[in-house]
């Protein structure tokens, strides 16, 4: 992960501890992506869940979204560009993907049979799947020149870290780098990706690791979202985009006490766990009821960084038994 490898691994774990994947129908995707990171700060507000470090409370309910941006933070410029919130919606698949293709960060090794390799210089994803032929090296020093694959492509579609991570994945037994970059070039993405894709889900990368007996509700509220897409972008056009994008580190630093536009952040959280309601009721398997933790946290004007919190007050030991399981009972 370059020269700050040491600050990135020990990151990468309490980082990588909050994601949930959901998938999306194709024709669907960009606008899934918009809405769901539309709404981060309000996931932020309901389950922020990292707010002690080293027995302290920390002077945010979510530190978790702070520390993302410095990992990302680095000697190439607009490398942030590739994590949290865009600076507008996307238009498209390719307005999406030219949006994250456009920086030198093509640093990641590229895996080949032999082992792997990485270019000799940084490449824009996108320069480097146009290149026929790229010249690179492998981890003992040796030149090697790379071709561009579908193996390649599907690494490049997945190197972004944003709150709301599409996740396409490539047929390589139908499509070829060479149509993909042409479909790229003008615009018709979607149509080239439908019946070439083995895979499309949407990772949701804003909601903290949950509390003891809560496991369910943060997978349940994104399926339930995905599933009202119409809710959700009515939600949505309550605030504008900037609106939404400056509530993610007012509810990161203030959790249910942010404010956006001015106005309490509580009431567009209750309405939040209604939409993904109606989405999971949609589906008619009940699965709405998992979404009841939640419910209390925003009755309770409690997210799990408050309770954790609390139990810190009263001690370690509390927190520890908040915070932890209990131990299995033995094995007869």
């Amino acid at each position: 992960m370059g020269g700050v490898s040491r600050f990135n691994n020990g990151l990468s774990l309490p980082l990588s501890a909050n994601q949930v994947g959901v998938s999306v129908k194709l024709d669907e995707a960009v606008r899934a992506v918009n809405l769901v990171t539309a709404v981060t700060g309000l996931v932020v507000a309901l389950c922020a869940n990292s707010a002690i470090s080293g027995w302290r409370p920390l002077p945010w309910k979510e530190w978790r979204i702070l520390a993302w941006d410095f990992r990302f933070v680095g000697p190439t410029a607009g490398f942030e560009r590739l994590s949290g919130f865009p600076p507008r919606p996307f238009d498209s698949l390719a307005d999406h993907y030219l949006h994250y293709w456009d920086v030198p960060h093509l640093i990641l090794p590229l895996p080949r049979t032999a082992g792997w390799v990485v270019p000799d210089e940084p490449l824009t994803p996108i320069a480097y799947l146009q290149n026929p032929v790229t010249a690179g090296h492998d981890g003992h020093g040796g030149t090697v020149e790379l071709v561009p694959s579908v193996d390649d492509l599907n690494l490049a579609l997945i190197s972004m870290w944003p709150f709301a991570k599409l996740h396409l994945v490539v047929d390589a037994a139908s499509a070829t780098v060479a149509d993909f970059i042409a479909a790229l070039s003008a615009g018709a993405l979607e149509e080239y990706l439908d019946g070439n894709l083995v895979n499309s889900y949407l990772e949701c990368r804003a909601a903290a690791a949950t509390p003891v007996g809560e496991e369910a509700t943060v997978p349940a509220l994104f399926l339930g979202l995905i599933n009202n897409l119409d809710g959700l972008a009515d939600l949505v056009a309550r605030h504008d985009w900037a609106a939404w994008q400056a509530l993610v580190y007012q509810t990161a630093r203030h959790g249910f006490a942010a404010r956006i536009d001015g106005r309490p952040v509580a009431p567009l959280v209750d309405a939040l766990l209604h939409v993904a309601e109606e989405g999971l009721a949609a589906r008619g398997g009940a699965e709405e009821e998992i979404l009841e933790p939640l419910h209390r946290r925003v009755t309770d004007v409690q997210n799990p960084a408050d309770r954790a919190l609390a139990a810190l007050a009263e001690g370690r030991a509390a927190l520890l038994d908040y915070a932890t399981y209990p131990a299995a009972a033995p094995c007869t």
